[in-house]
């Protein structure tokens, strides 16, 4: 009984991503994106050429690069806490930051009492709960809706990393990358893009402006992963790999989550079955090379002994929420 409904968990959270990675396919989903990018604006920074993380990359993957600082730094906020809707409120203030105008993220008038159920029109755009704040100022109750619909989330421009997430990976589909939806089992989404120059997916977090840094969580943050999957419209992958080593300890953890590996192996596969019935032989023949190419790479990932890096703990978020979460790395 415990190892069908742990089964039955993981197919459900199989299933989410397949309908999110397949929502970036729309056409009209893809145009309202593109139309809130600066492409020239993006493109001419990468052509003055001041950012270092750009040094020595195709000018593609450096122009993620420079979506990825716009997106965090210019496009979106991050929210631990709503500002109070009350337009006459005092406590409802603006601030600068960076180049955006923006509500204060951690409000302390705003104090979270209850998790509601959406109304109908939240449920249209994929709401499955809503966050309700009271107000100490004022005591007006003010609804955080935690949108699932990248396309409104164009509109709010505001949440916290699964906001982030779908809103940045639509942008990279509308821009014509290829581009995979990863999540983590432990709470936690992002996104990688495959780069034609290197011949590889390549890691990009929109919540830190992170581009090519997959140890990030697990040495960076602290974070103890178990599984991280990725999504993209030609397949699904097990890239757990790629973001922690595969030692005893993490093997623990994947087997508390589905005890039976051959049904992790078998579920995943039959995913990307399903969503290659929409290819063709060609394009499929390009994908099994590379999937083939990937579980390499990994594999030797998983054994080699790569030289850490000097990664920071994690940098959105209240430092309260961050701690609660076991993020900060060495940054306590």
């Amino acid at each position: 009984q415990q190892q069908q409904q742990q089964q039955q968990m993981f197919l459900s959270r199989l299933q989410s991503g397949l309908e999110t990675i397949t929502k970036y396919e729309d056409e009209l989903a893809r145009a309202c994106a593109l139309s809130v990018v600066p492409v020239e604006e993006l493109e001419k920074r990468v052509k003055e050429g001041k950012e270092p993380k750009c040094q020595g990359l195709s000018f593609k993957d450096a122009f993620i690069v420079e979506l990825l600082k716009w997106f965090k730094h210019e496009y979106f906020s991050w929210c631990d806490k709503p500002n109070c809707s009350r337009e006459t409120c005092s406590f409802s203030v603006q601030e600068e930051v960076g180049r955006k105008t923006t509500v204060r993220t951690n409000p302390a008038n705003m104090q979270c009492v209850d998790t509601v159920a959406p109304s109908e029109e939240e449920r249209v755009f994929g709401t499955s709960r809503v966050e309700l704040y009271a107000c100490s100022g004022c005591g007006c109750q003010t609804r955080f809706p935690r949108y699932n619909d990248a396309v409104k989330l164009l509109e709010t421009r505001t949440g916290r990393c699964g906001e982030f997430a779908n809103a940045f990976s639509l942008i990279c589909r509308a821009l014509d990358y290829e581009t995979r939806y990863i999540l983590d089992w432990t709470d936690h989404v992002w996104t990688e893009i495959w780069s034609p120059s290197q011949n590889r997916w390549i890691h990009c977090d929109s919540c830190e402006a992170a581009f090519d840094e997959p140890r990030l969580y697990s040495e960076g943050w602290g974070k103890s992963l178990s599984f991280v999957v990725a999504f993209s419209i030609d397949g699904v992958a097990d890239v757990s790999k790629r973001y922690q080593k595969m030692d005893d300890a993490m093997v623990g953890r994947r087997r508390a989550i589905v005890q039976d590996d051959e049904f992790v192996s078998k579920a995943i596969a039959r995913c990307t079955e399903v969503l290659q019935t929409r290819i063709d032989v060609a394009r499929r023949e390009i994908v099994r090379k590379r999937n083939e190419d990937e579980r390499e790479e990994l594999k030797v990932l998983d054994m080699g002994e790569e030289e850490k890096k000097n990664l920071p703990g994690r940098t959105t978020g209240s430092l309260e929420w961050r701690r609660a979460r076991g993020e900060l790395g060495d940054n306590k």
